[in-house]
């Protein structure tokens, strides 16, 4: 592990200029002068070892991780490469917290509106607050699951906009914390609502994405059959005469795109989502928090030995000049 003193952009051209000096103006001492710069680079770097081994490491940064799952019934279409575009989306957000390992991860779900015979509710919530626990959040996505198709009224993307924008202002209370989210969904709205802008967001976000899932084609929705507890397909509820088909609707996810100011990116396979976690990790402030020190040990003191020396064999060779 490395936490430059001096940050790198800075440092490697500053020795890349005095390495080039030493070349161009080139003394009888020019290879211990190089030395000394090599040795400078190095200590500047602050190598750190983890004592006790890998399990020790604990680094932390500064993002805010925010997951905003679809688990409405039409997340249970099968066109994805991992079986249901749920299990494609839990797969993917466990892909990103190992990626951005160190940051808080927080979890909002959309699940779709429930009907109970007199009332219908909404139910989209903060599954899981800010946690850097990565065992906690991936257990947490593993237990994700839509909901029972007997009692799934329709599925509302607007349902989500509250609790988001309660994970970003519980997130807000910290200073210096970079808010990200990924919002993971197929687009559809079943409840003949139309989708409302997400632009009041926008203030909150730094980065992240909306991730869609689904073809346009469309596929039938995996079900569990009431009467006979194996898998199944849902029912149009239109006609009852065949299967329900699924499609995902990417203008909305667009808009939602648009309103977040993140990218848009359609789902199709397992490496779709390495880009945007890569453009992410290259911007992250790790640290190491005062709790965290006591497990690293520093090693640039081994050599300021040499580094002494060599400064000390430069110090006689003047001085002998002077002479």
């Amino acid at each position: 592990m490395i936490f430059p003193m001096i940050p790198l952009l800075i440092m490697i051209p500053l020795c890349i200029g005095l390495l080039f000096l030493i070349i161009v103006f080139k003394s009888k001492n020019f290879i211990v002068e190089i030395l000394l710069v090599v040795l400078l680079f190095f200590i500047n770097l602050r190598i750190m070892l983890p004592l006790g081994g890998e399990g020790n490491v604990a680094v932390t940064n500064n993002y805010d991780v925010l997951f905003v799952v679809d688990n409405t019934l039409s997340m249970n279409a099968i066109d994805c490469n991992s079986g249901t575009r749920l299990e494609q989306a839990k797969k993917d957000a466990k892909y990103i917290t190992e990626e951005l390992n160190g940051a808080r991860f927080s979890i909002v779900i959309m699940k779709t509106r429930i009907n109970t015979g007199n009332n219908t509710f909404r139910t989209s919530y903060s599954l899981l607050p800010y946690t850097r626990d990565i065992n906690l959040v991936n257990s947490t996505i593993d237990s994700m699951d839509v909901p029972n198709q007997f009692i799934a009224y329709g599925s509302n993307l607007n349902d989500s906009y509250e609790p988001i924008e309660n994970a970003f202002k519980t997130s807000s209370e910290q200073e210096d914390r970079v808010r990200v989210i990924f919002f993971l969904s197929d687009g559809e709205i079943t409840t003949g609502d139309s989708l409302i802008s997400f632009s009041g967001l926008k203030k909150y976000v730094s980065g992240g994405a909306v991730l869609g899932y689904g073809t346009s084609e469309g596929s039938k929705i995996k079900v569990i059959d009431y009467y006979t507890g194996k898998e199944s397909y849902l029912i149009d509820n239109t006609t009852y005469l065949g299967n329900a088909i699924s499609k995902i609707d990417e203008s909305n996810l667009k808009k939602i795109s648009k309103d977040l100011g993140v990218e848009y990116l359609h789902v199709k396979d397992d490496h779709d989502v390495r880009n945007i976690t890569y453009k992410l990790k290259s911007g992250i402030q790790a640290k190491i928090t005062g709790e965290d020190k006591s497990k690293y040990n520093d090693t640039y003191y081994f050599l300021l030995i040499p580094l002494f020396g060599l400064l000390i064999y430069l110090f006689f060779d003047l001085k002998r000049g002077v002479k």
